[in-house]
């Protein structure tokens, strides 16, 4: 959400385009190694371990980023009510494909796709930086 609203804020170009997937690709790194994977390691058994470029009227994007709430809430619902009460080896199967499949959207689509304009320090910085608040900020929500 933050970030679309620092999307519409900047001027649209491909060197803004890329620093967003920058820190996309942090944040979504920073979950995954921190949050994610360190749950579904402790598994027993192991085994089971953006519109407006396109000329998108203002108010359609931001009709599709509210409507983006939509599958998170509910996912996180029927994750919920389907995984309430059972043992830890489904809740953490269910979490490793979840983290699998973040990380895959970051190696295979985000980043390429970042890289395909020209890297810049800011790049670099963008990416650790994302990288380090949402740490920062996962450490203190707990």
């Amino acid at each position: 959400m933050i970030g679309a609203i620092i999307a519409e804020a900047l001027p649209s170009s491909k060197q803004t385009l890329g620093l967003a997937l920058h820190a996309a690709a942090g944040v979504l790194l920073a979950i995954a190694s921190t949050e994610l994977i360190p749950r579904v390691v402790i598994a027993k058994p192991a085994w089971a371990t953006m519109f407006k470029s396109q000329n998108m009227p203002r108010t359609k994007r931001f009709l599709l980023l509210a409507a983006f709430i939509i599958p998170v809430w509910l996912g996180a619902t029927l994750g919920y009510w389907g995984l309430r009460g059972q043992a830890d080896l489904p809740k953490l199967i269910v979490l490793a494909f979840t983290t699998g499949t973040l990380i895959t959207a970051i190696a295979e689509e985000i980043i390429p796709e970042a890289h395909q304009t020209q890297d810049t320090n800011w790049s670099i910085l963008t990416f650790i930086g994302s990288f380090a608040l949402s740490i920062l900020f996962s450490y203190y929500i707990k």
